[in-house]
């Protein structure tokens, strides 16, 4: 969550506040994305639950595609 905090340069308290501001929408999708399809722990209600949201709000950020998802993914990775 830190490392996609810091690449939409927000807060972890915007990122799981009630705000459905364009950019925060951004950092959720890429966020559900990254935990989802690279870390692969979690399912979708924990997800859900971590930000304050619906386990469908996640089924509904599935369907959309990333936006840098991957990118910060490697940026946070790389050695």
């Amino acid at each position: 969550c830190i490392h996609v905090c810091k690449f939409y340069n927000i807060s972890v308290e915007e990122f799981k506040s009630p705000k459905r501001d364009k950019h925060l929408f951004r950092a959720r999708v890429d966020f559900t994305h990254i935990i989802l399809n690279y870390v692969q722990r979690y399912n979708g209600n924990q997800i859900a639950k971590f930000m304050n949201r619906d386990h469908t709000t996640i089924l509904h950020q599935k369907r959309h595609k990333p936006f840098a998802a991957e990118t910060i993914f490697i940026q946070n990775n790389a050695s």
